[in-house]
């Protein structure tokens, strides 16, 4: 990567407060994360396509196979996110979260010299906790758990921290 991108900077702030980002779990990336770029906004469809534009990745709905959600691509050192242009609110957010991810990968290896980075399917797996716990934090949502005595569609429909689309 040859120019700098708030995606790097988050990437740098990873390193600089975990040492490694082996060290940090996709919970603790995703809070730092949201805390970041996400604050107090609304986490819906329109706020995670702004969210990866600050990231300095471009989104893009597209026509996919069915077996295909969603996927990226670095080119001239521009990032590009495509997804499913038939999928719903809370996939899209997911899939551009998840690919977001998958794009620090490369990222932390050239900031963190003794990281070894994640293969595929580890990579895949870590990229899909850390949107699920962008989405959906774990401390508000144990709470949430406690106070409506274990009722997960009430959890569900009041954990996020502001409304949906």
């Amino acid at each position: 990567m040859t120019t700098a991108s708030n995606l790097r900077l988050f990437c740098l702030s990873i390193v600089k407060r975990y040492g490694s980002p082996d060290i940090a779990s996709e919970e603790q990336k995703a809070d730092q994360f949201r805390g970041i770029f996400l604050h107090d906004l609304p986490v819906n469809a329109t706020t995670v396509r702004a969210v990866a534009l600050a990231c300095g990745a471009s989104t893009r709905a597209t026509h996919l196979p069915a077996n295909l959600r969603g996927y990226h691509e670095v080119v001239d050192g521009r990032m590009n996110i495509y997804y499913r242009d038939d999928d719903c609110a809370s996939g899209v957010e997911n899939t551009i979260l998840h690919e977001i991810r998958e794009m620090m990968e490369p990222i932390f290896v050239e900031l963190c010299p003794g990281y070894q980075p994640l293969r595929t399917i580890a990579l895949h797996q870590a990229a899909n906790r850390f949107a699920a716990a962008v989405l959906l934090p774990r401390e508000p949502f144990k709470e949430k758990v406690r106070q409506t005595g274990l009722d997960l569609v009430a959890c569900l429909l009041y954990t996020s921290p502001s409304p949906r689309d």
